[in-house]
C-alpha cells in the first residue's frame, strides 16, 4: 500500500519544495557569490543550474539523468528558482525509487552548482574507461555540434569515437592514439538563443563528418587521464569547446557496476587473428623473458595450433624492449617455478579449510552480512586467482617438457606427442581426474541394485531422483561423499550466479543419467603401471643425459 502511495507522494513533495520561498539569507548568500565570481553584470548573463546530490553517481550505481539541470538561466530570480527545481528533483518518483532499490537512503543532501554557460560550438561526454566493457586501455568519446544537452539526453546520434591507452604507460599523454572513430548522424543540435531558449537546429549539413579534429580528440583525451589519475578512478567527464578551448563542466565516476577492468585485447595474440578466441595474457612478456616459452609452443598450448600469420616481430615491436638475457630468463622460470610451488601450497591450504569454511559468521543483520561478503570477497579472489595458475601449471609443464623432448615446434612429430602422452601417465591424484571416476562409481552402484531401479532412476525427474538415491544406503553414502568433495563445482563454476552441485543437485543427477545411458561407467582393462625407468626406456624419442 505504502509503495503505491509513492508516486502521489513524491509529486507532493517536488511540488512543495519548487513553491516554497527561499530564504532571504541564502537569497543574498547565492547574490553576493555571483557578484564576486562574475561582478555586478551577472544579471545579463546565461547561466547553467546543474544537481549534485550526494552519492548521486558511483562505481556501482548511477543516477545520472535522474535529478534537474537548467540551461540558460538569466537573472537572479530565476536562478533562485532553477535551485529549487534542483533540490525538488531530488524527490521526483524516478529518482526516490532509485535510490529505494539501490538501498540508498531516500533523503539526501542536494548540492547545487551554478555555471556560466559556455556557447558550445561542439559539447559531449568522455570516459577514461569504457563504459560498455570497463576496459582502462581506452577512452571513449562521445561528441556533436551544440550544446551537449543533445548527447547527454540521447536526442541526436553522437559521434563516437575511442582513444587507446597504452597499458603499460596509462597516464602517458604521448602515448594516445586515435583509434576508431564512428560518425553518427547528428541530425539535431541545441543551441542557445540570446533570451536564454533551447533551439534545436538541423545538423544534416555537417552529419556526415566527424565534428572533433584529430588535435583536438587527444586534447581531450590528454585532460580526461589527468583527470582519472587525479581521481585514481575511472571518470566520466562533460566538456564543451569553444574555438580551441575547452571547459570541463562536471566530472562523474564512471558507473562500472560489477564489471572487471579489460586489457587491451587488441594487442593479445589471437585477437590479431581473426580468430574466434579472446586470450587475455600478454604473450609478450612471457615470451620475450622466460626460459623454454617459444612462440609456437604457446600457440598449440593455448589454441592446439599455430598462428603463422602472428610474427615474431609483431610480439617484439609491441613488447618494445630487448629480449631478456639468458640469465634473466633462466631467473625468470626460477621465479615461475616457485610461484607453480606456491600456487600447489595455497590452494592446498585453502582445501583444508574450506569444509569448516562458513560466509559471514556471526552475522545478526543484512548489514552485518553485507560487511562480511564485501570483506570474504578477498578470500574468494585468493582461491580462484592461486586455483587458475595452479591450473595453468599443468599446461606450462606440457610446454616445458615438449620443447625438452621435441626442441623447436616446427620439428615435433607424432611420435613426440606420443612421448609426451606416456609420460603425462605416470602422474597420480590429478583432482580434477577424481570428478568423471567418482561419478563412475555411483552410476556402477545404480546398475548393481537392478535393472528396475535403473529404469525407475532414469525416468524419474532430475529433481526427486535425489531422493531416490537416498533409499539405498549404498549409493547415498557415495552421493554424500561426492557432494561433500566436489558439490561446490559446476559447469561456469567461475560464475559467481551459477549454482553448485550442492545447491542444485538435479545438474549433477543430469550429468549421472548421461553416464548411465551412455554406459561410459563400464570398467575398462587396467594397464599395467610403468616404473619412471620403464617409461624413458618405451620412449621413441631418446634423450640425451643432461636432459
Amino acid at each position: 500500500d505504502d509503495l503505491a502511495r509513492l508516486p502521489s507522494v513524491c509529486s507532493q513533495a517536488v511540488e512543495l519544495i519548487s513553491t516554497t520561498d527561499v530564504c532571504s539569507q541564502l537569497q543574498a548568500a547565492i547574490s553576493e557569490s555571483l557578484d564576486s565570481c562574475f561582478g555586478s553584470e551577472f544579471e545579463l548573463l546565461q547561466f547553467a543550474v546543474r544537481s549534485s546530490a550526494a552519492g548521486e553517481d558511483g562505481a556501482e550505481s548511477s543516477s545520472a539523468g535522474q535529478m534537474e539541470t537548467v540551461l540558460g538561466v538569466t537573472g537572479l530570480s530565476q536562478i533562485v528558482k532553477a535551485v529549487k527545481q534542483c533540490w525538488a528533483s531530488a524527490y521526483s518518483h524516478q529518482a526516490v525509487e532509485y535510490r529505494r532499490q539501490h538501498g540508498q537512503p531516500i533523503s539526501v543532501l542536494v548540492g547545487v552548482v551554478i555555471q556560466q554557460l559556455v556557447p558550445a560550438d561542439t559539447a559531449g561526454v568522455m570516459f577514461t574507461a569504457d563504459p560498455i566493457s570497463g576496459s582502462i586501455s581506452s577512452v571513449v568519446i562521445n561528441a556533436n555540434y551544440g550544446l551537449g544537452e543533445s548527447v547527454v539526453s540521447g536526442r541526436s546520434d553522437p559521434d563516437t569515437i575511442t582513444v587507446n591507452r597504452d597499458p603499460e604507460f596509462l597516464y602517458d599523454p604521448t602515448a594516445l592514439q586515435v583509434g576508431c572513430v564512428t560518425p553518427g548522424e547528428k541530425k539535431l543540435k541545441i543551441v542557445m538563443s540570446a533570451t536564454g531558449e533551447l533551439i534545436e537546429k538541423s545538423a544534416a549539413d555537417g552529419a556526415s563528418a566527424v565534428c572533433l579534429t584529430d588535435k583536438m580528440i587527444l586534447k581531450l583525451a590528454a585532460l580526461s587521464i589527468e583527470l582519472d589519475k587525479h581521481f585514481g578512478a575511472p571518470r566520466d567527464i562533460e566538456w564543451a569547446i569553444v574555438g580551441e578551448d575547452v571547459f570541463l563542466l562536471q566530472v562523474l565516476t564512471v558507473c562500472m557496476g560489477a564489471r572487471q577492468r579489460a586489457t587491451y585485447l587488441p594487442k593479445c595474440l589471437p585477437s590479431n587473428c581473426n580468430h574466434h578466441f579472446i586470450c587475455l595474457l600478454d604473450l609478450s612478456t612471457i615470451f620475450m623473458t622466460t626460459l623454454f616459452m617459444q612462440k609456437d609452443s604457446m600457440e598449440i598450448s593455448l589454441l592446439g595450433g599455430l598462428l603463422p600469420e602472428f610474427t615474431v616481430q609483431q610480439i617484439e615491436k609491441y613488447y618494445g624492449r630487448p629480449k631478456a638475457s639468458l640469465t634473466q630468463k633462466i631467473l625468470n622460470f626460477i621465479k615461475m617455478i616457485k610461484m607453480w610451488y606456491t600456487a600447489s601450497r595455497v590452494t592446498t591450504e585453502w582445501e583444508r579449510k574450506i569444509p569448516s569454511y562458513t560466509v559471514g559468521p556471526g552475522s545478526n543483520t543484512a548489514a552485518d552480512l553485507y560487511q562480511c561478503l564485501c570483506a570474504q570477497l578477498a578470500d574468494y579472489e585468493t582461491v580462484w586467482v592461486w586455483t587458475l595458475i595452479n591450473s595453468g601449471r599443468s599446461g606450462n609443464i606440457t610446454t616445458v617438457l615438449m620443447s625438452i623432448i621435441g626442441g623447436e615446434p616446427s620439428g615435433w612429430t607424432s611420435d613426440h606427442y606420443g612421448d609426451l602422452t606416456l609420460l603425462l601417465s605416470k602422474c597420480q591424484g590429478v583432482y580434477s581426474a577424481e570428478v568423471p571416476h567418482a561419478m563412475e562409481n555411483i552410476a556402477r552402484e545404480i546398475v548393481k541394485t537392478g535393472i528396475q531401479f535403473t529404469e525407475t532412476f532414469l525416468s524419474t525427474s532430475n529433481e526427486d531422483c535425489l531422493k531416490l538415491l537416498r533409499q539405498q544406503p549404498n549409493i547415498e553414502k557415495l552421493v554424500n561423499d561426492f557432494l561433500d568433495r566436489h558439490g561446490h563445482r559446476c559447469l561456469r563454476e567461475a560464475e559467481l550466479r551459477e549454482k553448485s552441485w550442492r545447491s542444485a543437485p538435479e545438474k549433477f543427477i543430469s550429468a549421472l543419467k548421461t553416464i548411465l545411458k551412455t554406459k561410459s561407467y563400464e570398467e575398462k582393462p587396467q594397464k599395467n603401471q610403468m616404473s619412471v625407468g620403464e617409461i624413458l626406456n618405451n620412449m621413441k624419442t631418446k634423450l640425451p643425459s643432461h636432459k
